[in-house]
């Protein structure tokens, strides 16, 4: 079973998740395209996350994703104060295919 941040959840199967090129950069808090086969923040915060319990990554729609097995692999993003969006509006975007 899997569960993301956004209240995404399966019970089988993979999950890739691969980060959109954007052109908002006002206010962007941290971008991970994966390109890297890491978990590099690309917005220059340094928001850059840990790839832990064997992540891999492969070919996604654009670029490089995230392969995250379904059982306990995640890339941890540290705790900071920029995510700390209080009451204002913020969006969050991801792409992922459940496989």
């Amino acid at each position: 079973m899997y569960y993301s941040q956004v209240g995404n959840y399966s019970t089988t199967g993979a999950l890739a998740v691969r980060a959109q090129q954007t052109t908002v950069q006002t206010g962007l808090v941290a971008r991970y395209s994966f390109d890297t086969s890491t978990g590099i923040d690309d917005s220059g915060n340094g928001h850059t996350g840990s790839v832990l319990n064997g992540t891999t990554f492969g070919v996604g729609k654009v670029g490089t994703a995230a392969v995250f097995d379904g059982i306990n692999d995640q890339i941890e993003i540290p705790n900071h104060t920029d995510f700390a969006f209080g009451t204002g509006n913020f969006s969050i975007g991801v792409r992922f295919k459940p496989e």
